[in-house]
């Protein structure tokens, strides 16, 4: 069975939500401040990639993005950790891990949060449709048109 042209469906609206989700997050006023310690802008750094599974149909759209851009998105800051914290490695392969102090002060922070993913997640359940009906369409005509 051929999935390009469910597989073209899938590039096609990855392509469009990775470029609105750029859009959308310079919109909101995400940039790249001086003095940062990341040598790139996190937004230009974003970036889609596509898992396959069993007869390269696409099975996954996932978006790489800096850990910077969690925060961003949640409105949190550097001091104000969840219930449980979280553990990371950092550049340097060091094991890190959220200072106790900071725990439970999520959603005391003055930032704002800047959801720049939320029409990109809102247009994700009408990109599964097409793909559900295309999909249809190709077991269809394989079956019917298999002589």
């Amino acid at each position: 069975m051929g999935f390009e042209r469910i597989n073209n469906l899938i590039k096609d609206w990855g392509n469009q939500a990775l470029h609105k989700a750029k859009n959308e997050g310079r919109s909101k006023g995400i940039r790249h401040r001086s003095g940062s310690p990341s040598e790139s802008d996190s937004l230009e750094a974003m970036t889609i990639s596509y898992k396959k599974r069993a007869a390269d149909m696409i099975t996954a759209v996932v978006f790489n993005l800096k850990r910077s851009l969690f925060y961003v998105r949640a409105g949190a800051g550097r001091g104000y950790g969840g219930a449980k914290g979280s553990t990371w490695t950092n550049a340097a392969g060091e094991r890190k891990r959220t200072d106790p102090s900071s725990l439970g002060k999520a959603g005391s922070t003055p930032r704002v949060e800047k959801d720049f993913l939320k029409d990109v997640e809102e247009s994700s359940q009408a990109m599964i449709d097409q793909v559900a009906l295309a999909t249809m369409d190709e077991i269809f005509n394989q079956a019917f048109n298999s002589d």
